[in-house]
């Protein structure tokens, strides 16, 4: 017994050991200049560690379950989040993963100018600042303490997630832009229930995204989604902020919400727009308050 007992503690070791950081730096002071070098160097397990700059890439997982943070991971200073940015260039989705990962982590970055990839079922571009699909196995993903931003795509102009159990944690999606989708779109599978986990202690913030159906967020064969959040647009979200279709016919409205914060205030009311207004008044009158002093 002694003898099997040595050797799975062995065996754990060298699993462990086998593990390895693959650090990236824009100076040189690391082992790796592009993020993208470090990723295709990896392995399963593996972190690919990122210090702070602007790395102007497009990056792809290629089929890697791994780890892929900016310091904001070894140390805890979320500010590195801010600092640490992965820039698209327009160029197409900043980060994507389609082929058939299990397992993966985006923690600590700022995810700006994507504009998604070409989708041959949907004809559209979908994920402007990230892209995961076809995924295999436990499907797990977790995006943890990011700001993603400035993203555009036909579907799902800031995250484009599909078919996977997500965990989302501290993550801000603001000002991104799409046709469906403008923060987040999420689509399912019929027949099968994937989860999208809002951590409840460190609250996303979800707001002033811009689409024609789902502003903020569209989720798609999914039957219960309770969105736990410090700030969204709203209050009260309605299908314009928030649409969905249930995989379950029966089910109008899958969505539940945990809201501490909103950034805007919907009113029941006539509304006054002219070229001669303030953006500052109500817009419930069309007598502005200078009136007096044309």
């Amino acid at each position: 017994m002694k003898t099997i007992a040595l050797c799975a503690i062995l065996c754990s070791a060298a699993l462990c050991c086998a593990a390895a950081t693959l650090s990236v730096a824009l100076d040189g002071s690391q082992q790796y200049t592009e993020i993208q070098t470090a990723i295709d160097a990896s392995t399963h397990g593996d972190i690919v560690l990122v210090y702070p700059g602007r790395y102007h890439e497009n990056l792809n997982f290629n089929g890697k379950n791994i780890t892929l943070a900016s310091l904001e991971l070894t140390t805890g200073n979320v500010n590195y989040k801010y600092t640490t940015i992965i820039d698209g260039s327009r160029n197409g989705a900043v980060i994507t993963s389609i082929n058939y990962e299990s397992n993966i982590v985006i923690r600590g970055f700022t995810i700006t100018n994507g504009t998604g990839e070409y989708s041959v079922n949907y004809d559209l571009t979908v994920g402007g600042g990230i892209l995961v699909g076809r995924m295999s196995g436990q499907r797990n993903v977790s995006i943890i303490n990011c700001y993603v931003h400035g993203n555009t795509a036909t579907l799902g102009g800031g995250l484009w997630i599909s078919a996977c159990n997500l965990f989302i944690s501290g993550v801000t999606i603001k000002n991104n832009r799409a046709s469906v989708g403008g923060g987040i779109m999420f689509p399912g599978v019929s027949g099968a229930q994937f989860n999208t986990t809002y951590d409840p202690e460190n609250r996303c913030s979800i707001y002033n995204n811009i689409g024609s159906s789902g502003s903020d967020m569209y989720y798609f064969l999914v039957n219960a989604v309770h969105v736990v959040v410090d700030t969204f647009t709203v209050a009260n979200p309605w299908n314009f902020y928030a649409c969905a279709i249930a995989g379950n016919s029966s089910i109008v409205n899958p969505y539940t919400f945990d809201i501490l914060n909103t950034v805007h205030t919907e009113v029941n009311h006539d509304l006054y727009v002219a070229p001669w207004g303030d953006n500052n008044n109500s817009g419930v009158s069309p007598i502005r308050a200078d009136a007096d002093n044309l």
